[in-house]
C-alpha cells in the first residue's frame, strides 16, 4: 500500500524531489546541459542548478545540487544513507566506490567528526571528483 499525503509542503524532501524531477536532466536526458569535462567514457555536465556525472552509455552516477551540495538526489544515494539508522554518528566510514562522491559530501555535511576513507580503482573518476564534486574538507 502506498501512502501519499496531499499536503506536500509539510514534507521538505518531497518538495526537493519534485524540484529535481522537473529538471531538464530527466526530461532531456543526461547529455543535456553544458559539457564541463569529458574523460574517456565519463562526462561532467552542468545546468544552472545541478552538476552531474554520467557514463557515455547514459547511466547517471552522481548528481550534485549546486545550491546545496550536501543533498542526496539520486535514489541509490538516499538508500545508502539509511545505514545511519543503525549508527547515527559514525566516527569512521569506509566508502567503496567513490563515483561523484554524493555520499561523502552528505556525510561530511552532516557529521563534523567523521573520518571517511574512499576506495576507487578508476583514477580518472578520482580526478573528476576532486575537480568538480568535492567539498572543502578532504577525505582519504
Amino acid at each position: 500500500m502506498t501512502y501519499s499525503h496531499p499536503d506536500s509542503h509539510t514534507y521538505p524532501q518531497r518538495q526537493l524531489q519534485q524540484k529535481w524531477l522537473s529538471h531538464p536532466l530527466w526530461s532531456n536526458g543526461p547529455s543535456s546541459g553544458t559539457l564541463i569535462e569529458k574523460r574517456e567514457r565519463l562526462e561532467i555536465r552542468e545546468s544552472e542548478s545541478l552538476r552531474w556525472l554520467h557514463r557515455c552509455n547514459g547511466a547517471v552516477e552522481s548528481v550534485m545540487d549546486l545550491t546545496d551540495k550536501n543533498q542526496l538526489i539520486l535514489p541509490h544515494s538516499q538508500a545508502m544513507s539509511l545505514a545511519r539508522l543503525f549508527n547515527s554518528t559514525p566516527s569512521t566510514v569506509l566508502n567503496l566506490g567513490l563515483g561523484g562522491g554524493d555520499l561523502v559530501r552528505y556525510l561530511l555535511g552532516q557529521l563534523t567528526a567523521v573520518s571517511i576513507t574512499s576506495v576507487e580503482n578508476d583514477s580518472h573518476l578520482i580526478k573528476l571528483h576532486q575537480q568538480h564534486f568535492s567539498r572543502e574538507r578532504n577525505h582519504h
